[in-house]
């Protein structure tokens, strides 16, 4: 199908980018791109999600039209019979526990992160179908995030156990869409940034991609050691990572090309390479401005994964080598153990919020 020939190849793209230091760079190379290339950028891209949505949606309805609930249950594609309770509430979103007694199969079927649809079945409580995100999952149960309010009814009926009937069903998730549509929009006006500039020249065949991966971006063209900088890095985190030289030439490699791919089998120290990545760019923008103090920069990293699990293990593999990282996005999503520096939880703690909260 078409669906499998586009979206079932895996084709991951991990950016760096230095977001201060790009700001001159950004703005030449958006000017300087011709708008009609991003304009055919943008075509290309919109069409292909909106047919992925499409193409997921209609088979996911086709599915419920067709098939039995034993069968949709079995698929995990629905859950029936459940009832919700109110669970928790994780930094201003409500957290819904649904159950279903007897059920011995729902952690094999289900997922954190998975995207369902909530429907309420409650007689004379008129309420709209919400999406929802997996957090966590039992053998008969389900935790799931629905977002600053609960569900019409629900809390209502919290002393009342089974009172409150649900059903959930897998959906096409909008979110992850709505998100990448936004940002192809601000492509489309020259406002995405010099990397999204790079990726649309690169698709409109303006460039030679090997040429052009392999230009030392004018930021790092300077008179500082790479190797020396690199050592410095690997003696402060000597106690939790010391990389091999396959691991030093690749971040020796990545700081001095526009683009670079990382590849190893599982096991091979690539989240820990990337983490000291990450410590050396700012470390070597740290030296950049103790040689030119007039062109101080504060120095920042965005890292972007491709899920939220792999965005976990990657600020894990950071804070543990002294990497002041902040998580964005939405906290429920966000493994416990590091959902205390999500933007959310540290803006709780500032002294102005928490103030506020006690008055």
């Amino acid at each position: 199908t078409r669906q499998k020939q586009i979206w079932k190849t895996p084709l991951i793209l991990c950016l760096l980018v230095s977001a201060n230091l790009c700001s001159s760079l950004t703005q030449q190379s958006s000017k300087s791109l011709d708008r009609q290339i991003l304009s055919d950028y943008w075509i290309h891209w919109q069409q292909l999600l909106d047919d992925e949505y499409q193409e997921t949606a209609e088979q996911l309805r086709e599915k419920r039209r067709r098939w039995s609930q034993r069968r949709l249950e079995q698929s995990g594609l629905s859950i029936f019979g459940a009832y919700a309770e109110p669970d928790s509430d994780v930094l201003g979103e409500k957290i819904v526990r649904v159950v279903k007694k007897g059920e011995r199969y729902l952690r094999d079927r289900f997922s954190k992160g998975d995207v369902l649809i909530l429907t309420s079945l409650m007689p004379g409580i008129d309420t709209i179908p919400r999406e929802c995100l997996v957090t966590d999952v039992g053998k008969d149960w389900l935790t799931v995030g629905v977002g600053p309010s609960w569900p019409k009814g629900l809390y209502e009926c919290r002393r009342h156990v089974g009172a409150y009937q649900v059903r959930l069903d897998r959906a096409a998730p909008q979110a992850p869409l709505k998100f990448q549509q936004r940002a192809l929009e601000l492509l489309r006006k020259g406002e995405a940034g010099s990397a999204a500039n790079l990726m649309a020249s690169l698709f409109a065949g303006e460039e030679d991609a090997t040429d052009l991966a392999a230009e030392c971006p004018s930021r790092l063209q300077v008179a500082i050691d790479l190797e020396e900088t690199i050592q410095d890095v690997i003696e402060e985190t000597a106690t939790s990572f010391t990389p091999n030289k396959s691991q030093k030439d690749a971040i020796t490699s990545a700081l001095q090309r526009r683009i670079s791919l990382i590849r190893g089998p599982p096991g091979t120290g690539k989240t820990r390479t990337a983490a000291l990545l990450v410590k050396t760019a700012l470390k070597l923008q740290q030296k950049i401005n103790e040689e030119d103090p007039k062109t101080c920069s504060k120095a920042r990293v965005l890292a972007v994964t491709h899920s939220n699990g792999a965005a976990d293990v990657l600020l894990q593999a950071l804070l543990q080598i002294g990497v002041p990282a902040v998580r964005l996005g939405r906290p429920a999503a966000v493994s416990a153990d590091v959902r205390h520096r999500t933007v959310v939880a540290m803006s709780e703690r500032m002294p102005d919020v928490v103030e506020l909260r006690q008055t």
